[in-house]
C-alpha cells in the first residue's frame, strides 16, 4: 500500500462483518482498488475512462456513504479522489503531448 488513506478502500465492503447491513440499500454499486487492480490485470479495461470511472466510484462511494466531511473514510476519499484527479489529468495531459509530437513527425 503505498498511501495510508488507501487502506480503507482496499477490499470491498462487508457489510454483515462491519455492521453495517444498510450499506447495499445506499450504495447500489460498490468498488474497490482490489476489484479495480483484478479488473486491470485481466485486461477488463477498455481504456483509461473505465479505469478513472471506477476509480472514481470507489471515491464517490465512500463519501456517499460515509456523509460526515470529517468522518476519517470521507476525508480520505477526498483526499485521494483530488491527488487521484491530479495525476490522471497529468497523465492524459502527457500522453495527448506524446500522441501530438508522434503526429507532427510524420
Amino acid at each position: 500500500m503505498r498511501n495510508k488513506h488507501a487502506a480503507w478502500f482496499l477490499d470491498p465492503v462487508d457489510p454483515v462483518a462491519m455492521g453495517i447491513e444498510h450499506y447495499p440499500e445506499i450504495i447500489k454499486r460498490p468498488m474497490d482498488f482490489g476489484t479495480i487492480k483484478a479488473t486491470y490485470k485481466a485486461g477488463g479495461y477498455a481504456d483509461a475512462a473505465a479505469f478513472a470511472a471506477d476509480c472514481r466510484l470507489v471515491f464517490a462511494n465512500a463519501m456517499t456513504f460515509n456523509k460526515e466531511t470529517d468522518e476519517p473514510v470521507h476525508v480520505a476519499a477526498k483526499w485521494l479522489a483530488t491527488k487521484f484527479e491530479e495525476r490522471y489529468g497529468d497523465a492524459i495531459a502527457d500522453a495527448l503531448d506524446l500522441d501530438s509530437s508522434d503526429d507532427e513527425a510524420e
